[in-house]
Formats: structure tokens, C-alpha cells, sequence
């Protein structure tokens, strides 16, 4: 209490500052209190809201209970058990993995060659991308094709946002398959009673759900290159399919922890789709 009362407000042990106090200090003191900036201390949870004339008191408290939890520090005990989690995914779609990515990847390269065989001169790539422009229910769902005259873009016009729907599908289904599905069979309550971080579960998913995204993306983008297309477009469709997979996967985890159950996660995250 002997120390002057600007000194204990910048230690930070300066509860409420009276207005009437402050006209007793000098006028450049007073304009410094004015102008005190928002500060938060991590220490003690508290905040320092600034002084103005709408505002006469500065006063020092509590942070909200929702406004400490916001973001949470990941410490490595909450990821503990993460590549262990990683493995066993992998085991469990040892066969659903490979299977809807050989398969997507197969579906765009056998699209692209079958354009290629079925449209072999320029005219008759126009003809058909003209008839596909002047459809309105078909450039409602697809869009239209800039450059009648390419293969890719005549090959994969369909392609484009009905396999990114279905990457995103999949995705989503790998996700909330390794955390909220996992959780009502009582996997997950087993595994935590040992070593295992309560962030691991969710790392784990999205780690498997990115990984096979861009695997998804990189062979697809071989397979339109053996079917003869660019390598530049088939890397950006590559490219587009991936980071669908990655967005959705991040959706799934989100509706994964804030829904009680597997069966909502999914309706949710479908919705989203």
C-alpha cells in the first residue's frame, strides 16, 4: 500500500483504480493511465481493460471460463500414442484404403482414356463440348468447359466435383470411424486406460485421412498421365481431389467432438458435403 499506485498497477497488483484517484496524479500521469493497453496475463487468467471516459474504472479480473479454455495448450502427454494409433488404423483399412483409392484413381485414368478413344479429332471434342455447354441441367451440375478442345477438360468435366464429393465422403468416414465410432464400441476407453494421450485418437485419424488424400491425389494424377493427359492438369486435379480429402477430414474430426454419437457425426459431416 506504500508504493505509488502507477507502480502497482503496472506490477499488475492493482485491483480498482477509483476515478476520483486519478485526478491527483499529474497530467502526463493521467494521459499514461488513459492509455493503458489490453493486456491478458496467461498467470493469472486476468485481463486489464483500459481507462477512457466511457470507461472510468481499470480494474483488474477474471478472465471467462470459456475465454481460458478457447485454445488449449497441446502438451505431449495429450498426443502420447499417436503413431501407435497411426498402425493400428492402417491395419484396420488395410483392405477399405487401397481399395476406394485404386479405385478413384482408376476411374479418372479409365475416363480420360476412353475420351481419348471415343473423341480422337478436335471436331468432334467441340461437338460434344458444345452439346454438354448448351445443356443447362448438365452445366448446373458440372459446369461448363472453357476449352472445347481439350481432352482433359472434356474427359473429367464430371469428374472434377463428383469424385472431390466423394473424397470428401470417404474421408469422413475414416475419420469419425477412428474416434467417435471407436469411442461407443469402448475401444477407445481400453486403450486409454494405459499410455495414451485423449488428443491421440483425433491426431491419429486426421493423420491417416491427410495421408491418404495425398496418396489419392498423386496416383491419380499418374493414372490421367498414362492416359495421356498434361502432367500440369493432371497434378491440379491430382491436387484438388487431395485437398478436398484434407478439408473434409478436418470437418469429420470438428463434428466428431462437438455430436455425442458416430451416427450424428456422419449426418452432420454429410451435410456439410
Amino acid at each position: 500500500a506504500s508504493q505509488p499506485l502507477h507502480r502497482r498497477l503496472r506490477q499488475g497488483r492493482q485491483q480498482i483504480i477509483d476515478h476520483h484517484h486519478i485526478h491527483h496524479f499529474p497530467r502526463s500521469r493521467r494521459r499514461q493511465l488513459r492509455h493503458v493497453r489490453r493486456r491478458v496475463d496467461a498467470r493469472h487468467n486476468t485481463v486489464d481493460l483500459p481507462l477512457n471516459r466511457r470507461q472510468p474504472h481499470l480494474r483488474r479480473r477474471k478472465l471467462p471460463r470459456y475465454a481460458r479454455t478457447l485454445v488449449p495448450e497441446v502438451t505431449d502427454a495429450m498426443i502420447a500414442g499417436t503413431l501407435p494409433l497411426v498402425r493400428l488404423a492402417l491395419r484396420r483399412d488395410r483392405i477399405l484404403l487401397p481399395a476406394w483409392i485404386i479405385g478413384f484413381a482408376g476411374m479418372a485414368g479409365f475416363s480420360a482414356s476412353a475420351t481419348t478413344g471415343l473423341y480422337p479429332g478436335e471436331a468432334e471434342r467441340v461437338a460434344a463440348a458444345e452439346a454438354v455447354n448448351s445443356t443447362s441441367a448438365m452445366v448446373a451440375l458440372y459446369g461448363r468447359i472453357a476449352d472445347p478442345t481439350s481432352v482433359g477438360q472434356l474427359s473429367l468435366f464430371k469428374l472434377t466435383a463428383f469424385g472431390a464429393a466423394l473424397t470428401g465422403v470417404l474421408m469422413v468416414f475414416i475419420v469419425i470411424r477412428h474416434t467417435r465410432a471407436d469411442e461407443e464400441a469402448g475401444r477407445l476407453e481400453l486403450m486409454t486406460a494405459g499410455s495414451l494421450g485423449r488428443l491421440a485418437p483425433l491426431a491419429a485419424s486426421l493423420l491417416v485421412a491427410t495421408g491418404a488424400s495425398l496418396l489419392l491425389g498423386v496416383i491419380s494424377a499418374l493414372a490421367l498421365i498414362g492416359a495421356g493427359l498434361a502432367v500440369a492438369g493432371s497434378f491440379a486435379f491430382g491436387l484438388g481431389w487431395a485437398m478436398t480429402g484434407v478439408a473434409f477430414a478436418a470437418v469429420a474430426g470438428i463434428c466428431a467432438q462437438v455430436t455425442t454419437g458416430a451416427r450424428a457425426a456422419r449426418g452432420l459431416a454429410l451435410l456439410l458435403v
